[in-house]
């Protein structure tokens, strides 16, 4: 029983790690979608702040 558990345990951190490995390209291309050229040529992996997300809308 502990062995099967501990077997799930590692199993679900596996995929979830390879879920977002595979999952973060597609973020960055969409963070990188609401910039301009300069700001993605300049910075390309820093994020937006709350504000300036609010201030998009």
């Amino acid at each position: 029983m502990q062995q099967t558990r501990a077997k799930d345990y590692s199993i679900f951190t596996i995929l979830l790690v390879l879920a977002i490995a595979f999952l973060s390209p597609i973020f960055i291309v969409l963070m990188n979608s609401f910039k301009g050229k300069f700001y993605i040529s300049d910075t390309p992996f820093l994020s937006y702040s709350l504000m300036e997300l609010l201030l998009l809308v």
